[in-house]
C-alpha cells in the first residue's frame, strides 16, 4: 500500500497528475482541488489511496489526510465506487459534504455527476453517525444545539425560498443568533450572509 508520494508534478491534466517519485511517474486520479493547488513543475506530497480490481490498479490523491479520509468514508456506501467518491469532493469539496451529510441535505450531494438522489441518501444515512462537521472558529462546540424552533422554523422559511440546507447551515454558523433568537431576525441574518 502508498500511504503517500511526494516528489514532483510532472504532469497536471484533467482530472488527473502525473507524480514523479525517484524516477518513476505515478499516475494519480486526483480532484479539482487538488488540480488548482499544483501545477508542472511543483514539488508536493499527495496522500493516496490505491485501488486494485481484476482489470485496473490505480490511485486516487489528496492534499489532505482529511480529504483522504473522507474518500475512503465514501467508498464503503454501497453502490460508491473510487471515480463517484472522487466526484463528491471534487464537486463539494470534503467541509461542504460534511455538513450536507450532518445537516441530511441529499439535494447539494446530488448535484454531483454520477451521483443520484438515492445514492446521495444513503450516503447519508450510511455516513451521518461517522462524519463530524468542522465547527471550528464558528463559536459552535455542537451546531445540533443550535437546532431550536425559532432556527428550525428558519431553516424550513429559507429552503422554501429556494436556498439548499447546507448552504443555509453555514450561514447560520456565521451568523450570531442564540436560541432566543426569533426566526424572522434569524433568516435576515442569513439572507445578509448568503446574499
Amino acid at each position: 500500500m502508498i500511504s503517500f508520494l511526494k516528489g514532483q508534478v510532472a504532469e497536471a491534466g484533467e482530472g488527473s497528475i502525473v507524480m514523479e517519485t525517484g524516477g518513476v511517474g505515478f499516475l494519480i486520479q486526483v480532484p479539482a482541488s487538488v488540480l488548482q493547488s499544483v501545477s508542472r513543475g511543483d514539488k508536493a506530497k499527495i496522500y493516496t489511496y490505491m485501488n486494485v480490481t481484476e482489470q485496473d490498479i490505480s490511485l486516487y490523491g489528496f492534499l489532505t489526510r482529511e480529504d483522504l479520509d473522507m474518500f475512503k468514508k465514501l467508498l464503503t456506501v454501497s453502490g460508491v465506487g473510487p471515480r463517484n467518491a472522487l466526484n463528491v469532493i471534487s464537486t463539494l469539496g470534503t467541509g461542504t459534504l460534511k455538513m450536507a451529510i450532518f445537516s441530511g441535505d441529499a439535494k447539494s450531494i446530488s448535484q454531483t455527476p454520477g451521483v443520484g438522489a438515492k445514492t446521495a441518501q444513503r450516503i447519508i444515512l450510511d455516513l451521518k453517525d461517522k462524519v463530524e462537521p468542522d465547527l471550528a472558529g464558528t463559536g459552535m462546540n455542537d451546531i445540533s444545539s443550535m437546532e431550536t424552533s425559532n432556527i428550525n422554523d428558519a431553516i424550513l422559511g429559507l429552503e422554501g425560498m429556494g436556498f439548499i440546507r447546507t448552504e443555509i447551515m453555514t450561514a447560520i454558523r456565521k451568523c450570531d443568533v442564540s436560541a432566543d433568537t426569533d426566526t424572522e431576525e434569524i433568516i435576515k441574518r442569513v439572507l445578509k450572509v448568503i446574499i
